[in-house]
């Protein structure tokens, strides 16, 4: 039985540097260069078995018509084919878009006048169809016109989603097989294990063609059926290597990568300590953390009776709810100010402190009812509680924060304590 393969190359524009780089991989190289070292190291040792192959180029020309040129023709001699495909350029350029489909049916065509059993069509490309023309309805009836055949192996390079499941239909209508191969930089191990369930696919066919002869007028070489199955064992093996080398290789990076993020925290840690060194924490003001529970509590309360005090004489003839009148009510704010007909008209949270200070803080809670009720939302600010008390009201928290009036910082160090959003009034 004898195998006939044509291999197409994709020699588009996309496949170079073009003159913006705009499709070359992420480490710099073509695709082409990709390309290429997939034909001569993986592919092309795959299909050693096959009595012909054809190996042509294409790209489109003026008005998106195929140029496609023979660069092999003849039986696989695996040196001589590495050689033709060694020699394409790297960095192919004015070689206009991808007339897939076209370059398809132009090997469907030729595979027609040849008489094998075993027919196949290996496509490596990075793109989509720039041609005219739906290259799986252009198959198919190229395929009953000439009423033969013909299983269609896709290699894509980069591949985009949409074009990928494009390049997947077709392989799979001819029940071939498709394979998308996506690296930052061409690694050997990665490749390799990418491509293994395609060469597989491969070699499969074939083999199972010969298994489905039934004719007795064709001889059954045994010797090269068994070389076959000898080949289908050594790329899964080879397969199996490379997944479990491709592994050692990301462990490695990952390693290397914490290590250098643990040396980057030694070195933030060795600046951290000395700015400790240098600097006078006698200086630095607590927010938070060193006033006691009683003291919180008093200036608590202290400050809001202050501004119950205050809305009563700014709301005479409205409704005042303060929700921790009766004690602490952990409620996530303080007052409502309810219309006549007794809906929520103003929600207002207290800050007091015994200074004068422009930052205060809002509790995680406190943040998150804030951003649910924004449009009439309040902060009353009261200060100087240990002496005559002071008071801002911020009428709109969102308006003032949008307007930059209040900032989401600190203006000198404090220790800070967790789950607090700060605030800081500018104005």
């Amino acid at each position: 039985m004898d195998t006939i393969i044509e291999i197409l190359v994709d020699l588009s524009n996309s496949m170079g540097s073009i003159s913006n780089g705009k499709y070359l991989l992420p480490d710099g190289t073509t695709r082409m260069s990709a390309q290429k070292r997939i034909l001569i190291e993986e592919v092309l040792p795959t299909i050693d078995y096959a009595k012909k192959v054809t190996i042509r180029t294409f790209y489109s020309g003026k008005e998106d018509i195929l140029i496609a040129k023979i660069i092999y023709h003849g039986p696989s001699h695996l040196r001589s084919l590495q050689n033709v495909i060694s020699r394409l350029p790297s960095d192919p350029q004015n070689t206009g878009g991808t007339p897939i489909t076209d370059a398809i049916t132009l090997s469907i065509s030729e595979l027609s006048k040849v008489a094998a059993t075993d027919k196949k069509i290996i496509l490596v490309t990075d793109g989509q169809e720039t041609g005219k023309g739906n290259y799986i309805v252009k198959a198919k009836e190229a395929m009953e016109k000439y009423n033969i055949p013909c299983k269609i192996f896709i290699i894509g390079i980069a591949q985009t989603k949409e074009y990928e499941e494009k390049a997947k239909d077709l392989a799979e209508f001819t029940k071939g097989a498709y394979i998308n191969v996506n690296s930052n930089s061409y690694d050997v191990n990665n490749v390799r294990a990418q491509l293994a369930p395609l060469k597989v696919a491969i070699i499969k066919d074939t083999i199972d063609i010969k298994d489905q002869i039934k004719d007795s007028r064709v001889e059954l070489d045994h010797k090269s059926a068994n070389k076959l199955e000898k080949k289908l064992i050594e790329i899964q093996q080879d397969s199996d290597k490379s997944i479990f080398l491709n592994k050692i290789e990301e462990l490695s990076s990952k390693l290397t990568n914490q290590l250098n993020y643990t040396q980057g925290l030694i070195e933030e840690l060795n600046a951290l300590k000395n700015q400790i060194d240098q600097s006078d924490f006698h200086k630095i003001r607590s927010t938070t953390l060193t006033i006691d529970s009683e003291y919180s509590e008093e200036i608590r309360q202290k400050s809001e009776k202050f501004v119950y005090e205050l809305l009563q004489t700014k709301y005479p003839d409205k409704k005042i709810i303060w929700l921790n009148a009766e004690g602490e009510s952990y409620s996530n704010h303080d007052f409502e100010i309810l219309n006549e007909s007794g809906d929520i008209e103003i929600v207002i949270e207290c800050k007091g402190t015994p200074r004068n200070k422009e930052t205060f803080y809002l509790t995680d809670y406190e943040w998150d009812y804030f951003r649910e009720a924004k449009d009439i939302y309040q902060i009353i600010r009261v200060s100087n509680l240990d002496n005559i008390p002071d008071y801002k009201i911020i009428d709109n928290l969102y308006d003032y924060l949008m307007n930059g009036k209040v900032v989401p910082y600190l203006l000198e160090p404090e220790i800070l304590k967790e789950k607090r959003v700060f605030l800081t009034i500018i104005e």
